[in-house]
């Protein structure tokens, strides 16, 4: 039979799986609720800073929802749009293209009266709603801490138009018992949450998805139904009060006391929604006595919430005044009791008795709320299966992937910048193969954030190195990562000017993210979300043009998580002891890392200026059989290797004071502990002299180098 039941039911509507399959993506929730027209608004919060951020379109407002949820905002969408991007206003409101209720669950909303005991009641309580008033099933989204739900319409409507139905719509769940958040329902500058989206005050934090996804209604007809229900009403309002049906065993009015549970708390809240607040004066004090006397906890403010919501009992700002008069004249030996609010309650329309139980069965339109499933799906892949899936895309094999974040980084004068643009050149013009590994030609945009006015020279050095054209794109704008609307803006100028795929560099990740903290993981984790979505946006792949830190052995400079997030890094060297320069692939997540080369930078000469001197830029060339280091002997030692390559680094740097070498030394040994650098920089700086690395005279050290050091040119 439960079967059968199950098989009708999924008959008459779609499932839960097959609803969310359709509608739970941020893009295609939005697309449904808002309107066609008009600038659409966000409110975000994190670490007590709000802020507001608008758009122009869905698509684009969709990626910030995205961006902004997974860096630890929290997320609220305006549910109309605006004239313009100045306010959020009431009266800056244009056009929605939805009706919405917000039911909040829980315990202490429920002793609050301000929403239900539990999810279950809250959908049976909506059921019945939505029967009694004739209208169409709603969309429903589980916010994490209740529900919000929709009536999403076929078209536009004007926001008068809208609040009209709105304030009618409002009004109807305060008489039909149905504990709606009146500050949204008929509020033409709500905020609710967007489907996909945390909801970051729970601990863990609760995932806000669609329940179920309901089709679009006309607006003519939802009118049409809301203003029968109002005319019904009124029609039922008038009547019942002289209906002799309506009268009320007196026994009621010795109601025995009722204990302060969930249960009953929601009754009463169900008979005190018959009872106008502007009612006369007596039923006011008997209803508020009728509270006190219960003795619960939260009597008086129900009380407080009930009161409020009247002009004649709350008017001139006394009405507290008068509810605080009328608590503290409240006489438990009264007759009074809570069968006085439910004799109230049956004259105005209510039908169940005082004893009557709530019926809180879960009673929904899926599946879902009746035996709760994962929406999570776990695929088991067989072998023949595993081995049909698609292998890793390059854009330069093992080396460069398709798609998603890599880095390019070195120590300053490495060469990393150049062997940056080589790559970009190569890719954009789709030279057979770098460094011999073939190359798919794809469009690639250059941000040059560091040395933007020197990325004309390196270009045109390149050109005259490979005899071709550059058809690099270049960005001399200042984007920075660490702002959601300069990355959207990157993305959006690439995908329209590039075809998918596109290859974006940007140099450097320091630049690009001003006033961030680089050993935050926060901080960072911004940073690398906003490539993600740049990489997303275009369909191909972002590279971070970075440093190393001040220990080079460790990587890339700053916290942990820029390597973890990374699908590929590239590091760029230069030796000391024989200036070479190579590049080495130090991370793949899809493939091997190693692949290595070696290169050297050579000089052009572009051009004289003005003041008739050469204009000179440096371009790549591959070192096939790279010269070895002649003259004096390597050191063996870890800490002597160490300071010799950072003396080797210092550009235009000679000699050395005592001071100034011991400083050099110091911060060359960052792994040594602190207590001991000093000391160890001082017997390191020895052993060189000893060794012959270093020369000493009268006070001023410099580097000792064979006369072959510096490899030559090729032909």
């Amino acid at each position: 039979m439960h079967t059968t039941r199950l098989k009708a039911k999924k008959e008459a509507t779609m499932t839960v799986s097959q609803q969310v399959a359709q509608a739970i993506t941020i893009e295609e929730f939005l697309a449904k609720i808002l309107p066609r027209s008009g600038i659409y608004m966000l409110f975000l919060t994190r670490e007590k800073k709000n802020f507001h951020r608008s758009y122009t379109n869905i698509d684009t407002m969709a990626s910030a929802v995205d961006w902004f949820d997974n860096s630890g905002f929290s997320v609220y969408h305006a549910c109309g749009s605006f004239h313009t991007e100045e306010s959020r206003k009431a009266e800056n409101t244009a056009h929605f293209r939805s009706f919405f209720l917000d039911l909040d669950c829980g315990l202490q909303k429920a002793n609050k009266g301000k929403g239900f005991i539990d999810k279950a009641t809250a959908c049976n309580v909506l059921k019945d709603f939505c029967k009694k008033l004739n209208l169409p099933k709603p969309t429903i989204i589980d916010s994490g801490g209740g529900f919000h739900i929709y009536w999403a319409l076929q078209d536009d409507i004007e926001a008068d138009e809208w609040l009209s139905v709105a304030s009618k719509l409002k009004q109807l769940t305060k008489f039909h018992k149905f504990t709606a958040d009146d500050a949204r329902t008929a509020d033409r500058a709500s905020l609710l949450r967007p489907v996909g989206t945390k909801n970051i005050k729970y601990s863990p934090t609760r995932q806000v998805k669609a329940l179920y996804v309901a089709d679009d209604v006309n607006f003519t007809d939802f009118k049409a139904k809301i203003e029968a229900a109002e005319t019904a009403l009124m029609s039922f309002g008038a009547t019942s009060k002289i209906s002799a049906a309506k009268q009320v065993d007196q026994n009621l009015l010795g109601m025995a006391p009722q204990l302060e549970t969930p249960k009953n708390i929601q009754r009463v809240l169900d008979a005190l929604s018959h009872v106008s607040a502007d009612c006369s004066y007596e039923v006011w004090r008997d209803c508020i006595w009728a509270l006190l006397s219960t003795g619960w906890n939260c009597a008086a403010k129900l009380a407080m919430d009930w009161s409020s919501q009247s002009a004649q009992h709350w008017k001139h700002g006394d009405g507290e005044k008068a509810l605080q008069n009328l608590l503290a004249s409240f006489d438990s030996e009264k007759t009074v009791t809570l069968g006085t609010l439910f004799y109230h309650a049956l004259q105005n329309g209510y039908t169940k008795g005082p004893n009557d139980q709530v019926d809180i069965s879960p009673i929904s339109y899926n599946e879902e709320l009746e035996k709760p499933q994962s929406q999570t799906v776990i695929k088991l892949y067989s072998r023949s299966e595993l081995a049909a899936r698609p292998d890793p895309k390059w854009v330069v094999r093992n080396i460069l992937p398709e798609t998603g974040i890599a880095a390019i980084y070195g120590a300053p004068s490495s060469g990393k910048t150049f062997v940056a643009l080589d790559l970009a050149n190569h890719i954009s013009l789709g030279k057979s193969a770098w460094f011999g590994h073939k190359v798919k030609t794809s469009p690639v945009v250059y941000v040059a954030l560091e040395g933007g006015g020197c990325i004309k020279h390196r270009l045109e050095a390149w050109e005259a190195e490979n005899s071709d054209v550059s058809n690099v794109l270049t960005v001399l704008d200042h984007v920075t990562l660490n702002n959601f609307d300069h990355a959207a803006a990157l993305a959006q100028a690439v995908s329209s000017q590039c075809e998918q795929g596109a290859v974006i560099f940007i140099d450097t990740l320091a630049q690009a993210i001003p006033g961030a903290d680089e050993n935050s993981g926060k901080d960072m984790g911004l940073a690398l979300e906003a490539a993600k979505h740049i990489a997303a946006s275009v369909g191909g792949l972002v590279v971070l043009v970075h440093h190393t830190g001040k220990d080079k052995s460790k990587g890339l400079r700053g916290h942990s998580s820029v390597h973890a997030a990374l699908d590929a890094a590239i590091v760029v060297e230069r030796s000391a002891m024989t200036d070479l320069r190579s590049w080495k692939v130090s991370k793949m997540k899809d493939g091997e890392d190693g692949h290595a080369g070696s290169f050297e930078l050579i000089i052009h000469q572009l051009r004289i200026d003005q003041y008739g001197s050469p204009i000179t830029s440096c371009a790549v060339r591959e070192q096939k059989h790279p010269p070895a280091w002649v003259g004096t002997k390597m050191p063996t030692g870890k800490h002597q290797i160490t300071v010799l390559e950072a003396l080797h680094s210092i550009e235009g740097e000679a000699e050395w004071s005592n001071i100034e070498i011991l400083k050099t030394a110091k911060n060359a040994l960052g792994d040594v502990a602190s207590k001991h650098r000093a000391a160890r920089a001082k017997d390191t700086i020895s052993s060189l002299v000893d060794g012959g690395y270093l020369q000493l005279n009268e006070g001023v050290y410099s580097l000792k180098i064979a006369p072959d050091h510096r490899p030559s040119a090729p032909p």
